[in-house]
């Protein structure tokens, strides 16, 4: 089985709810597949991590998120360069929304921080905008500079 079909394979287990423990081995095979198959540097296994980090995240296994979240956005800078879209998406967002829940908003604003100034450089994304503005809101709501957070889910509304 060719290793982007095998991503569809994890996707299906997720598809029904609360089937983590499937979803999770299905995930981790495909990870294997891609380390043991493709260049070490090759986005594909960027995407694998990405993949498990959204799920480490569905169930609020933070740590773990952050930890694939991490290893992620460190194969796509390497890939594609600090600046790349791709580096702003996912990655940096899915690693601040880790360490917001773990009440480390400081970690998760510097987070959301690289991703919008990414996204200044001409990378648009509407939705890692919108996710973006959403979090640097709650850091700012948890350090009580309300006008932030509001100005801030101001600019995340669609």
């Amino acid at each position: 089985m060719g290793h982007r079909r095998m991503s569809n394979t994890g996707h299906r287990c997720c598809i029904g709810l609360e089937h983590w423990d499937e979803a999770e081995f299905c995930y981790k095979e495909v990870l294997s597949w891609r380390e043991k198959n493709l260049p070490a540097d090759h986005t594909d296994i960027a995407a694998a991590l990405n993949n498990l980090a959204t799920l480490y995240n569905s169930q609020k296994r933070y740590a773990e998120e952050e930890q694939a979240a991490s290893a992620s956005a460190g194969d796509l800078t390497k890939a594609y360069g600090p600046a790349h879209p791709s580096v702003a998406r996912q990655p940096s967002t899915i690693s601040a929304s880790a360490t917001a829940p773990t009440g480390r908003f400081s970690e998760a604003g510097d987070c959301a921080e690289r991703a919008l100034k990414i996204m200044e450089r001409g990378a648009y994304d509407p939705a890692c905008l919108q996710r973006c503005y959403r979090l640097r809101a709650q850091v700012a709501w948890h350090a009580d500079h309300r006008a932030e957070a509001i100005a801030d889910l101001g600019q995340a509304l669609p």
